[in-house]
């Protein structure tokens, strides 16, 4: 039986937008600790719950806000473009994890999601857990790696398929942070701090009421959050982490060559046409790679609040601009990166961060050709097939 839904007040897209600027210069001021310690410092954690962030897709039946998927992916996106650690949390590592929210009771949503000042909830929704049914719920074992973040959640996601059964993206579990074992494994260039620490959960039991199955159940809320594939709202926070990453690379570039002149001509480095030339491709890259994210965000979004299923062409249009977005944000990032030569290899400067950053975002799965590759399928005339 779905929660009666909870009347609250529209979240306004400026309203985040301006929250989310306004925490650039803490942003920056933590971020050397970010780096060292491998967590987000915690005044912008703090900073990140009082905006709403962890609790941004949590219904408001739960407590939460349940802000508009197009707004959460603009918020995603700016905060990204200050650090791309930061954008990771808020979009793939983190936040993003509150989805499992709309298949469990608003009392439970509220005990996980909204009962800690922050409600930070880390994970990995990789059904890397198996799952024997016992009285009351299931005994859980299991390792799943890039877990973030880690150290400061009080509930984790976890991926799971039931014993004997195969594993897909879908059934999750939510385990208080005091029943996992964090395992220190996070050790990475890019995005030193979203920790993304291994975790394990041994012989763990968890109660009916706390496990999830986006997969098959309908969920508990109404709202068209729940109404998207839980596969695709996982994955949809990679494209404007990497559109951010990329702006704040070439913002970062421009604020370099504004200062910066040539040692072998004597002329700023910005009159060199190759430099400029790099910068109109990057540019155009990102421009373009972004408007065909939003047509179909806003395509998406608008179908599901109309209550519509969407077509397995809006699918896999969704996934090809999304893929698309990543692609064109390593492309833009290398653009300037290779534009500024020795300038950009010193680690005190914004773009050797943004090049490692990027580079972590296209290892991800949802970067993969084998995305591509299930687009290519439906625009082939051929079914778009279950995710794996």
């Amino acid at each position: 039986m779905a929660d009666s839904p909870t009347t609250s007040t529209p979240v306004s897209l400026e309203q985040k937008l301006d929250g989310a600027r306004a925490l650039r210069g803490l942003i920056l001021r933590h971020r050397a600790r970010s780096d060292e310690a491998r967590p987000l410092a915690p005044p912008v954690v703090e900073a990140l719950g009082r905006l709403g962030l962890f609790r941004a897709l949590v219904p408001a039946s739960a407590g939460g806000e349940e802000w508009a998927w197009p707004t959460w992916m603009r918020v995603v996106e700016e905060l990204s473009s200050v650090d791309g650690a930061v954008g990771w949390i808020a979009g793939v590592g983190g936040s993003v994890h509150a989805i499992a929210s709309g298949w469990v009771s608003a009392a439970v949503g509220r005990a996980v999601f909204c009962a800690e000042p922050a409600g930070v909830v880390a994970g990995a929704a990789a059904p890397m857990g198996t799952a024997r049914p016992a009285d009351g719920g299931y005994r859980v074992s299991g390792r799943w790696p890039f877990g973030g973040p880690s150290p400061q959640a009080g509930w984790f996601v976890a991926g799971y398929a039931r014993e004997g059964e195969a594993p897909r993206v879908g059934p999750m579990m939510l385990v208080p942070a005091t029943d996992v074992e964090i395992i220190d494994t996070w050790s990475s260039w890019g995005m030193r701090g979203t920790r993304r620490h291994d975790f394990a959960v041994r012989e763990c039991f968890v109660p009916t009421a706390y496990t999830v199955n986006a997969a098959d159940d309908a969920p508990r809320h109404p709202g068209p959050l729940y109404r998207l594939p839980v596969g695709l709202t996982l994955c949809s926070g990679l494209g404007p982490l990497a559109l951010g990453i990329a702006r704040g690379a070439m913002d970062g570039f421009a604020d370099l060559t504004a200062a910066l002149g040539d040692r072998f001509t004597g002329t700023e480095r910005r009159e060199r046409l190759t430099v400029q030339a790099r910068v109109a491709k990057a540019e155009a890259a990102v421009r373009s790679a972004r408007a065909f994210l939003s047509e179909m965000v806003h395509e998406v979004w608008g179908t599901v609040e109309h209550g519509a299923p969407l077509t397995e062409q809006q699918l896999a249009l969704f996934r090809l601009a999304n893929t698309h977005a990543v692609a064109a944000g390593a492309q833009a990032v290398a653009l300037v990166y290779h534009a500024a030569r020795t300038s950009a290899v010193i680690s005190a400067h914004p773009l050797e961060r943004f090049y490692w950053d990027i580079h972590g975002v296209t290892q991800h799965r949802c970067a993969s050709p084998e995305e591509l590759s299930r687009a290519g399928r439906v625009l082939l005339g051929l079914p778009l097939g279950r995710a794996r």
